[in-house]
């Protein structure tokens, strides 16, 4: 059962686009760490838990680098999902399409990308 879920956990860190994601993922590795089957046995061993762990440090480096990138660029978005936003910061085109079809694919609808431009700032300021 813990190879199941070690090679869930990998697939999910791998699609993971947020920051937001990843400190999820992160808590749940450490509440599975905690857990124990029906036979009084552990779903994740230690090794397994720092090897989800470093996976999850090095996504996140990733994303960080992505992010820093983006701030350098004319062009940054936000992706919104029923009224709430998604990300924690501004990302490439690139990424909010891949955050949205994310959230897509769970069943969600109303999906959309916003651009982020000078006077959106200023209104999100305002507000």
């Amino acid at each position: 059962m813990s190879k199941a879920i070690v090679r869930d956990f990998e697939k999910s860190i791998k699609e993971a686009t947020t920051i937001k994601r990843l400190e999820q993922l992160d808590k749940l590795n450490d509440v599975l760490l905690q857990s124990v089957d029906k036979n009084n046995k552990r779903l994740l061993t230690v090794k397994e838990f720092i090897k989800i762990d470093d996976l999850i440090a090095d996504r996140l480096i990733e994303i960080e680098s992505i992010e820093k990138s983006n701030l350098s660029k004319d062009e940054t978005y936000t992706v919104w999902v029923g009224g709430v936003e998604v990300v924690d910061y501004y990302v490439s085109k690139q990424v909010a399409n891949q955050i949205k079809n994310e959230w897509l694919n769970k069943g969600y609808t109303d999906c959309q990308i916003e651009l982020i431009t000078a006077s959106t700032l200023v209104v999100k300021k305002s507000q």
